[in-house]
């Protein structure tokens, strides 16, 4: 019989709002006067969804920081000591991230702890609400949102650690807590599924704002949450790693040992069941669509621009929950209606003097060369040439960044990529020299290389750095030569001004490509290639890319390789290289651009842009000069439970390798 474990957490009562903070005492937060009020139990809510705002990032709360960990990015010169310790392979369960501190003011996702404390908010909310008096309708929807809750603080615990201690109600100082123990992976599963059938079961038909969650989120989560549980690293036939095969206790890892339901007691079966998850969720989500119905290839510019649009347009197109920065969700808790997401990751070019880009986080080659080779080879504007793109093909390199999967310039920065509009930099002219590259033309194109300029007037020759290849205006050269782009404010600013570097577009965490994903997974898995093939179409013809034609291992490649672009910098690359079994991979490489001089160039000031009459482009890869030390070892796998947890609950069972 199913066993849940319970654990005594310190009371956090957490809200967007004083006038909820403020009741009094704060202890009776489940108190007649909180849940048979409509307007405070609807606060009391909202302040329950504050753990999600610090569950996936740093200080601006998103996903772009997770990418450092894997192979989407790079820190761009910048040498973290808590980064170099991930991947030299020395997180243990005394360092669970790196450095002292760290887990607990930016990384709470990794932090076992964290997710109880708002595990105890959500069961707050539960039992406060089942015995309320408020109208039934707006208690339904209260209730849906606080099982949504619940359950996905328990995937973030599951999908870090496994095997997590499932929490089915607040607990008080009278709990005994001797048996505070780990529930199996499979038990886990169960629990967040049945908490997301619940969620939806309340949440049908019912509206809520952006940045809440609906019943489509709750499909959608539990699409996900089945995917994830029917891959390989779960699948005791199909995990190879040695470190795994030794633990005692594999039960908490994977679908190991007795109790395992019916319904999931195979890996053929748990696919079936992700896959019927994931069709129930497409089909709920309908409404979802965007630009999800075409049966041939968009034109390539057509492409570019919904893709583009899809995230730059104040909310994600297609999302079915989102955080948005927001006072009334305590999303915003400066309350600027903005973070500085454009400055930190935006490219370099943008911006007065001193406050332009700085591209810390940002995509290298081992992202980048993913996105194929596309050429439209009869002048139709379709693309029907789609390759995988290599440094070494000189069809290819003869003009990478131009013939290639229209979504490349529309999810990251590149070389005469477009981004925010014209830039004029003439007033900088003569003052300061660094910015000797200037770009006049209409939409803005981006500046990663070097380029020769020829003498003249009061300038002489030399080799000058585009607007976009330095970090803070400083001398660091952009170590990956690209910046980030989606998700960022795209909105025109040309003079550079304070709103440029900063933006309020919200950050995904649910969408229906990610369902439709899920179901091609699944089909692929069960041997149904066709119909996976038949919803990746759909995914590739928005992104004006024609049909796939592979089979086999080839199709399960270009499966991830098409998920791994859609979904980048949302932050599932870190659970997907995981769940397959695979890991990252550990190269680091950039691309370094170099503009020749055609002979007989007449002389001028600056570089103004990409332009073919003038130049012959160099493009020369090679390693990156940090982080190079770059391991994943068998214990990245699963996240370490903390030292001081364990001291505390002598029940809990660490993960192997720690």
């Amino acid at each position: 019989m199913k066993k849940y474990i319970y654990i005594l957490l310190t009371i956090a009562i957490l809200s967007c709002d004083d006038d909820f903070v403020d009741i009094n005492p704060k202890t009776e937060l489940t108190s007649d006067v909180v849940f048979d009020d409509p307007a405070l139990a609807e606060k009391a809510v909202l302040g329950a969804y504050r753990g999600l705002w610090t569950v996936d990032g740093f200080e601006d709360f998103n996903t772009f920081n997770n990418s450092c960990l894997v192979d989407e990015t790079i820190l761009n010169g910048i040498v973290f000591d808590w980064l170099t310790v991930w991947w030299e392979g020395g997180i243990s369960a005394d360092s669970p991230w790196g450095w002292p501190g760290v887990e607990e003011s930016r990384k709470k996702l990794h932090n076992w702890e964290h997710m109880y404390d708002w595990i105890r908010q959500a069961n707050l909310m539960i039992e406060g609400l089942t015995d309320s008096t408020i109208d039934e309708t707006l208690k339904s929807k209260l209730l849906g949102e606080a099982y949504f809750l619940r359950a996905i603080y328990h995937y973030y615990v599951w999908v870090h650690f496994g095997g997590a201690s499932l929490v089915d109600k607040t607990l008080t100082a009278e709990d005994d807590l001797t048996n505070y123990s780990r529930s199996s992976f499979a038990q886990t599963v169960e629990f967040i599924v049945s908490d997301l059938d619940t969620a939806f079961d309340y949440l049908d038909g019912k509206s809520l704002e952006r940045g809440r969650t609906n019943a489509s989120a709750a499909l959608a989560l539990k699409s996900r949450v089945l995917t994830y549980a029917a891959s390989d690293l779960y699948e005791p036939s199909k995990n190879n790693k040695a470190l795994h095969a030794s633990y005692e206790h594999k039960e908490l890892i994977m679908y190991h040992g007795d109790n395992i339901p019916e319904v999931a007691n195979t890996q053929q079966k748990r696919w079936q069941r992700a896959q019927a998850a994931s069709l129930e969720a497409i089909d709920y989500n309908g409404s979802y669509n965007y630009h999800l119905s075409h049966s041939s290839p968009l034109d390539a510019e057509e492409a570019y621009n919904v893709y583009n649009d899809l995230y730059s347009a104040g909310s994600m197109q297609e999302a079915m929950f989102e955080k948005v920065i927001n006072k009334f969700y305590d999303t915003d808790p400066l309350g600027w209606d903005a973070i500085t997401s454009n400055w930190f990751y935006g490219p370099a070019g943008y911006g007065y003097y001193g406050t332009s880009g700085i591209s810390a986080n940002a995509p290298y080659n081992e992202f980048a060369d993913d996105f194929q080779y596309a050429e439209d080879t009869n002048g139709d504007g379709v693309i029907d040439v789609a390759e995988d793109f290599s440094w070494t093909d000189v069809t290819h390199i003869t003009r990478p960044f131009i013939n290639r999967d229209p979504r490349m310039e529309a999810t990251i920065g590149i070389e005469g990529g477009r981004w925010l509009g014209a830039r004029y930099w003439d007033w900088q002219v003569g003052a300061n020299p660094y910015f000797r590259a200037v770009d006049n033309s209409s939409d803005g194109r981006m500046q990663f290389g070097e380029y020769e300029v020829p003498a003249n007037g009061d300038f002489s020759a030399e080799v000058t750095p585009g607007l976009d290849a330095y970090v803070d205006n400083g001398n660091v050269i952009n170590q990956g030569g690209y910046s980030h782009k989606k998700h960022l404010s795209h909105t025109p600013n040309p003079t550079g001004s304070f709103q440029t570097w900063w933006t309020s577009t919200p950050q995904v965490i649910l969408r229906h490509t990610e369902t439709l994903l899920n179901y091609a997974e699944a089909s692929i898995a069960l041997g149904q290639e066709a119909t996976a093939k038949q919803y990746l179409n759909l995914i590739r013809f928005r992104a004006g890319m024609p049909a796939l034609t592979e089979t086999g291992s080839n199709l399960l490649a270009r499966y991830r390789n098409e998920r791994r672009l859609e979904l980048s910098f949302e932050g599932h690359r870190l659970y997907d290289v995981r769940r397959w079994g695979t890991g990252p991979k550990l190269s680091a490489t950039a691309v370094r651009i170099h503009g020749k001089l055609k002979p007989g160039v007449t002389p001028f000031d600056f570089y103004s842009g990409y332009d073919e009459s003038k130049y012959d482009y160099e493009y020369t890869v090679e390693d990156i000069d940090f982080y190079n030390t770059r391991v994943w070892p068998e214990k990245y796998f699963f996240r370490p439970i903390s030292t001081a947890v364990l001291q505390k609950h002598s029940g809990l069972v660490q993960n192997p390798g720690y």
